[in-house]
């Protein structure tokens, strides 16, 4: 486990020190990067830790659209990494702040 959270550290510091990095694969750039909200008009953009919310608010359009089936949120991007893998402080940092862009 100590290899890879010093391989993700590592990671993590290349994106900081190279910028286009961050847009050179989907699975990390970020979500600002994916989404352009400057080029599709949103009506909603939710945010992870409030999934719950957005999850309602999309479930009450789609109803007034005349849909009636449930949603339902699933884990399909399981890890067998533990979030507390991300050891360094300067690391898990530089991470929050290139997701929150």
């Amino acid at each position: 486990m100590t290899a890879i959270a010093e391989d993700f550290e590592n990671f993590v510091a290349a994106l900081a020190q190279d910028p286009q990095l961050l847009t050179a694969d989907p699975h990390w750039a970020p979500q600002s990067y994916l989404l352009r909200p400057e080029v599709f008009p949103y009506s909603e953009i939710g945010r992870i830790e409030a999934a719950a919310v957005t999850l309602g608010r999309l479930e009450r359009h789609l109803r007034a659209q005349g849909w009636r089936g449930t949603l339902d949120l699933k884990r399909l991007n399981a890890t067998l990494l533990p979030r507390a893998v991300i050891r360094d402080p300067t690391a898990a940092a530089t991470d929050r702040d290139n997701l929150y862009r």
